[in-house]
């Protein structure tokens, strides 16, 4: 076991990530950048619409 939580521990781990927008909290976590970015894409045009609403 004690092998196990050394190997964990030397591999990058993907940060957590809070988007927020409005009252709206999206918590990302094991993203990629790409998925992330596709993420706060998708809000940005949320808000979007619902301002042209």
């Amino acid at each position: 076991m004690l092998a196990l939580v050394a190997w964990r521990q030397s591999r990058p781990q993907r940060p957590r990530v809070e988007i927020r927008r409005g009252d709206t909290v999206i918590v990302l976590t094991d993203c990629s950048p790409e998925e992330i970015e596709r993420a706060t894409r998708a809000l940005d045009a949320a808000a979007d619409e619902d301002r042209d609403t």
